[in-house]
């Protein structure tokens, strides 16, 4: 038997197998139409005719498969023994609905390309004289052009067939024809001018946002909604077209444009544009897989109008189109955009002119699509059937971005804004959207009314005066003897003459006197603004300066940092008792009256005092006791120090729902296992921790390092983003009885605004949302950004800040109720609950800690050989934050070790960057400003070129495909100009010289040879310790080093507790020329394999304690300046957490 010819791909064909090869198990490639035949068609006859149409279509006849160096081939392979499947579905309730679900079982079938048939077509009938012909292939075959080829084509053979007239010649060119033009392409001074068209066009790399504010591969299934343009409308889409001298898909192209720039606010909007890549060329009558993507780049303001956004559109298709024959996928290389999360361009618009007026021996039909392709984020599909009934447009979503509501909701916002601006080509396309319903998520009711704190606090002193209310150190303070000394303090203030409408500063750590202490100055009337007593003494002045307190409360011990300031007079508690006369009277608060003054980092380099009402307080209070479930037997480690807002939940909460307090001491988090195992001596019932402390905790627990207290019930984490491998590392080795809530808040909305339980039984894996608003408040999604409302708002900043604004009407609601912005982007999930995206602006969260650049900037601007300097935010591959300076120095420049100390007498140690570095110059763009895109790029880290013995050979099969000795063991491949085709080339082959299997993906999750090492060596180990291999704690255990900065986003490590804060819709007018529909494709959709360590078995013994992360010495290294924002066998561990503004 001879041996099948086996042929190079295509170019387009590359890019598709590449794709399959991350999921090969993925049906997502499969593409699909049906024509609906109006008629009674002959089944036999039209079987004939398909299969003669099958066999001389060269694109059909093909299987695929890898040579040993894992290049890939198409094999001629005759496409024999496919069945047509034939069902008479005429009999079902519903017909239509029954062939959809089959189309929908077929869909979901992956193809294996190494053994064919690449399609598959069935003929249901659906009505006495009605069939659905349905035809489905692999998109490595056929694109839409040669899928339209192809039906053309069986029109024309059943026709012939059915009149008994000869069968015509196809007209089909061959896939050589197609192949030898590439080549000559390639080898043209064409080519080098459009490579050298579109890598000076995107030489910038731009920016490519999207609604969802992050990337995701491309899922196995989408969502899908259509709508249908009727006639009229079609009409006046082209009316106007001709009016503004331009096409009607450029028309829908500024729609598009203009649509995403509203959810975006993006000045700029990178498409995905499919180009047919035929006019001109012998593919133009070739069956085959030739359409390429062309990157759209559109400038856009609010202020645009149709008729100026659309003739931009049109000028930016006319200079690009000449080039379309140079491929998207050698474009990505050029500019070293493969792999990770780097991408060229976003949401696609596909505009598919083909007319599909195919008549079967004299029968009309009207094609439909199912499918065209893989979805990576939003794709628009435009249908225009030229039949005179107007136009069909279908938005798919990746279900990993986007949810159900999420997809309709774009659908709808863009037709509601094409028909405005077909109406008003004049009118501004960036306006307020009136048309579009906001998303409000309603916490619901309180389930009891909001009492003062006070109140709640003496009705406990009054009813339970020997319950114990507050332990530290092994002393101990009952309820009543905490509100006799906490009324002396009200006492000792009163007869200072400082009450309501006065501030009064406490500078003071965690203890008995800091709980006392803040509860005398609430007594007296005043309100109290914690500082830190450790603070430098240049932030110390500019607090007092900002706060001006009438009175500072403080020991004797703390008393250095304020008598530099006489004009703030000093109450020592440790100091003489009060004598006669010296006491007063003090003025009882009401809920209308100031509680605190919190400060959180100022975008503006001054940090900003947040003051909280009585009100807010108790309202707060009242929804959050009942959220966390707390009563009155718990015992509620009290772990952030006084000026962080997390102390307020701790120490507030606990009291009002007549619990302990049991204030955590200094030398506790020493050690992880050491902090559990006092928390189980101390009887903790509820541990209240920042994420990053929890981070630990968790993989301590999953690892067996460290065990949970029995004791414990509830967990509470905040101050930034949980990680989902931390959490799923949580599930599996406790399970669901104890509580987790992941909780997010600024400190401008009371600590704490929405809430989300990380246990619940139905949470999927990898999700991690932040929730639902508290009880008797609400929030709202504008554009994307985060709103909350209610009464726990703050009262607002004190002083004049440009921040003020933040807290305004949202006039996006009809009652415009007051609202605070967060600047937090987030999406509502398929569950209702919010996810927590990143920030609007340049705030970055670590560790808890909120971070305006500015402020730091300012710091290291007051050094005297600091020229110009800029602060950002990075995240590292693994997850890890960290915070970096940038200086320009005079010579000789000052060491990095110079500047952090210079940093620490000016600002907390939270907010002092973890890496310094001095350059010549600052990046800059073309503008001339500071590129700070470019600075929150991570570094790339190289390794000696030596390594182990295994990333030796990782590198050298690197070395041998890129043709290249410049690669060492940490160098991301990918950054060295590795494409998708390379890297299934360095699988296959590693896969030879390791003997074990390695798939494609791994090397993208793992693009350096250290990543990939690891990742293996820990999956071989956690196999090994699967079978019953005994452990001594894993490839993760904690080991309280420092943890390494490398390529590897899934390499579990431990990372230094920091300080933390707790924060980390459709349109409602449709057109009437519109009508909508909407379906989902609901194939089975599988998550990319799983990180070993994901997949913890059960230890069966524990490992020696790892060293806890430490402190520097320089302060509490577990808070700082924020608020709250985020954003089975059961050895268990905790931990606690502090104030400002909390972003869980």
């Amino acid at each position: 038997m001879p041996t099948p010819e086996r042929r190079p791909l295509l170019a387009a064909q590359e890019g598709i197998w590449a794709g399959q090869q991350l999921d090969t198990d993925s049906p997502a490639y499969n593409t699909a139409e049906y024509l609906c035949i109006a008629g009674p068609l002959d089944a036999a006859v039209f079987e004939r005719a398909l299969r003669h149409v099958v066999a001389e279509t060269e694109a059909l006849n093909v299987t695929f498969d890898t040579d040993d160096t894992g290049r890939p081939w198409q094999i001629d392979t005759p496409a024999d023994g496919w069945h047509l499947h034939l069902a008479d579905l005429t009999a079902e309730p519903d017909p239509r609905a029954g062939a959809s679900a089959w189309m929908d079982q077929d869909m979901a079938r992956p193809v294996d390309l190494t053994r064919g048939p690449v399609f598959g077509h069935a003929l249901l009938r659906t009505a006495p004289e009605e069939f659905l012909w349905y035809h489905r292939v692999h998109h490595i075959a056929l694109d839409g052009f040669g899928l339209s080829l192809v039906a053309r084509r069986v029109a024309q053979v059943y026709t012939a067939l059915m009149t008994d007239e000869p069968v015509p010649e196809s007209g089909f060119g061959t896939l050589e024809s197609v192949r030898a033009e590439e080549r000559a392409y390639r080898g043209s001074a064409r080519h080098t001018e459009d490579r050298a068209y579109w890598t000076g066009r995107y030489a910038d790399h731009p920016p490519v946002p999207g609604p969802a504010g992050r990337s995701a591969l491309p899922a196995r299934t989408f969502h899908r909604h259509l709508a249908d343009l009727d006639p009229a409308a079609t009409g006046r889409l082209r009316t106007v077209a001709r009016a503004l001298s331009v096409t009607w898909s450029e028309i829908f192209l500024a729609a598009t444009v203009a649509q995403l720039h509203r959810l975006t606010r993006a000045p700029e909007i990178v498409l995905s544009l499919p180009a047919m890549g035929r006019l001109g060329s012998v593919a133009l009558r070739v069956p085959a897989t030739v359409r390429n993507i062309l990157p759209l780049r559109v400038p856009v303001t609010p202020d645009d109008s149709l008729r100026v956004l659309a003739p931009r559109i049109s000028r930016e298709l006319r200079s690009a189109l000449p080039h379309q024959r140079y491929r998207y996928e050698q474009l990505r290389r050029d500019l070293k955009l493969m792999g990770g999360q780097r991408r060229l361009s976003g949401p696609g618009v596909n505009i598919m002119p083909f007319a599909y007026d195919l008549k079967f021996a004299g029968h009309p039909s009207t094609v439909h699509n199912v499918s065209a392709g893989p979805v990576d984020d939003l794709a628009v599909n435009v249908y225009d059937r030229a039949d005179g009934t107007g136009l069909r447009i279908a938005v798919d979503a990746n279900p990993d971005l986007y949810t159900e509501f999420e997809a309709a909701a774009f659908l709808e916002g863009l037709l509601a804004l094409l028909a405005g601006a077909l109406a008003d080509p004049d009118r501004p396309l960036g306006g307020r959207r009136t048309h579009r319903t906001v998303p409000v998520l309603d916490g619901g009711p309180l389930p009891v009314p909001a009492r003062p704190v006070l109140s709640l606090i003496a009705d406990h002193a009054a009813r339970r005066g020997g319950a114990v209310a507050v332990e530290h150190a092994g002393a101990t303070l009952t309820y009543a003897q905490l509100l006799g000394a906490a009324r002396d303090i009200a006492q000792e203030i009163a007869g200072r003459g400082v009450g309501k409408g006065d501030l009064v500063a406490v500078a003071l750590p965690r203890g008995t006197h800091a709980v006392t202490a803040l509860l005398g100055v609430l007594l007296s009337g005043a309100a109290y603004c914690p500082l830190d007593p450790g603070a430098p003494a240049d932030r110390t002045a500019r607090l007092l300066a900002d706060a001006a307190p009438a009175l500072v409360l403080t020991t004797g011990d703390h008393t250095a940092g304020f008598m530099e300031h006489p004009e703030h007079p000093v109450l020592l508690l440790d100091g003489p008792a009060a004598g006669p006369g010296t006491t007063g009277t003090p003025s009882a608060p009401t809920l209308t009256d100031l509680a605190y003054v919190l400060h959180t980092s100022g975008s503006t380099g001054r940090p900003k005092g947040v003051a909280v009402g009585h009100a807010a307080l108790a309202h707060f209070v009242a929804a959050a006791t009942h959220r966390y479930g707390l009563r009155r037997e718990d015992r509620v480690l009290q772990f952030a120090p006084p000026h962080f807002d997390a102390s307020v939940e701790e120490i507030f909460l606990t009291l009002c729902a007549g619990a302990t307090v049991v204030v955590r001491t200094d030398d506790m988090t020493d050690s992880v296992p050491g902090f559990l195992d006092t928390c189980a001596r101390l009887r903790v019932s509820v541990l209240d921790l920042p994420t990053a402390y929890w981070h630990e905790l968790a993989h301590a627990v999953s690892t067996g390092a460290a065990a949970l207290p029995e004791g414990v019930r509830t967990v509470v984490i905040g101050g930034e983003p949980a990680l989902p491998e931390r959490v799923e590392r949580w599930r599996e080795s406790v399970g669901t009885s104890v509580t987790l809530l992941n909780t997010y808040g600024p400190t401008e909305a009371t600590v704490v605004a929405t809430v989300a339980d990380l246990s619940a039984p139905g949470l999927a894996a990898g999700e991690v949302p932040i929730g639902l608003p508290l009880p008797g408040t609400r929030a709202a999604v504008v554009d994307g950004e985060l709103y909350l409302l209610g009464p726990t708002l703050a009262d607002g900043y004190r002083g004049d800040l440009p921040d003020g604004a933040r807290f305004a009407p949202l006039t996006a609601l009809a009652d415009a109720p007051r609202a605070y912005r967060t600047g937090d982007l987030v999406r509502i999930g398929a569950d209702g609950q919010l996810r927590h995206l990143g920030r609007a602006d340049a705030e970055f969260k670590i560790s808890g800690h909120r971070v305006q650049p500015a402020e730091v900037e300012n710091a290291l601007l007051t050094h005297s050989g600091i020229r110009e300097a800029a602060v950002a935010g990075q995240i590292l591959p693994d997850g890890t934050r960290r915070l970096v300076a940038h200086v320009v120095a005079d010579p000789p420049p000052p060491s990095a070790a110079e500047i952090r100390d210079h940093l620490r007498t000016r600002l907390p140690a939270a907010m002092v960057p973890s890496a310094v570095e001095v350059v010549d110059r600052l990046p800059r763009t073309g503008s001339g400003k500071i590129d700070r895109a470019a600075l929150a790029e991570p570094p790339a880290h190289r390794a000696p070129a030596e390594g182990s013995p295994l990333e030796r050979t990782v590198t050298g099969v690197w070395r041998q495909i890129l043709g290249t000795d410049a690669v060492a063991a940490h160098d991301d491949v990918f950054d060295l100009g590795a494409h998708s085709l390379q890297a299934i080339q360095a699988a296959n082959r590693l896969g030879v010289e390791l003997g074990r299997e390695v798939r494609v993906a791994w090397l993208f999750q793992h693009p350096t040879a250290a990543g990939l090492v690891r990742f293996l060596t820990e999956a071989e180990a956690a196999a090994e310790a699967g079978s019953g291999t005994e452990t001594g704690g894993g490839a993760g255990a904690d080991t309280g080093a420092e943890p390494e900065v490398d390529s590897d986003p899934e390499r579990p490590r431990p990372a230094p507790p920091r300080p933390y804060s707790r924060r980390p819709g459709p349109s409602s007018a449709t057109p009437n020329s519109i009508r909508t529909s909407g379906r989902a494709r609901s194939a089975p959709h599988e998550k990319p394999p799983t990180h070993p360590s994901h997949r913890r078995h059960r230890l069966r013994r524990l490992p020696p304690a790892g060293a806890a992360p430490g402190r520097d010495g320089r302060g509490d290294r577990l808070h700082g300046t924020g608020g709250r924002r985020t954003g089975g066998h059961r050895p268990r561990p905790r931990g606690p957490r502090p104030a400002g503004h909390r972003t869980r």
